[in-house]
């Protein structure tokens, strides 16, 4: 009787080696269409951005534009000193 050759297995764990990897970099190709088209990351990153843009400019945890009225710079401070003498 004769013995069943391995070198016939090797070619076959190459074949499906590169099969899983056709499904591999596929799938991978979905996700990342998906994660592009949807703009996950965009979305991520710009949601809290506007905040601490706000926080960064203008000292008030609100979106940049909405938050310069009440920046401390921009309040009306008159001061007079009376009881001075020059």
């Amino acid at each position: 009787m004769k013995k069943p050759s391995v070198k016939n297995e090797r070619g076959q764990f190459v074949v499906e080696g590169i099969l899983i990897m056709v499904v591999f970099f596929g799938i991978v190709a979905m996700v990342g269409a998906f994660f592009h088209k949807s703009e996950v990351l965009k979305n991520l990153v710009k949601a809290p951005w506007t905040n601490l843009a706000g926080m960064l400019q203008n000292s008030e945890w609100e979106p940049a534009t909405s938050g310069q009225a009440r920046h401390p710079a921009r309040a009306f401070r008159h001061v007079t000193i009376d009881g001075v003498a020059p």
